[in-house]
């Protein structure tokens, strides 16, 4: 192993912690209010989907899910 190795492990190592703090330092805008708007759920019936239409309803948005029943041929 030449001494290269090491010197590009460190440099990916820290170009992924600079990636990474600039995206969590990126993302600190407000939020906007989901009070009075439309929000469409797909795949409602359970897991996120539920938990996402779950939550955009307590926000205040008038939630729209839409559920698959069943498949028909």
């Amino acid at each position: 192993m030449s001494w290269q190795t090491p010197v590009i492990v460190s440099a990916a190592v820290l170009a992924f912690v600079l990636v990474v703090v600039c995206v969590l330092l990126y993302d600190r805008r407000p939020r906007r209010s989901l009070r009075g708007r439309h929000v469409l759920v797909t795949g409602a019936s359970s897991g996120i989907g539920r938990s996402a239409a779950r939550l955009a309803a307590e926000k205040g948005a008038a939630a729209v899910t839409l559920v698959k029943i069943g498949f028909f041929m």
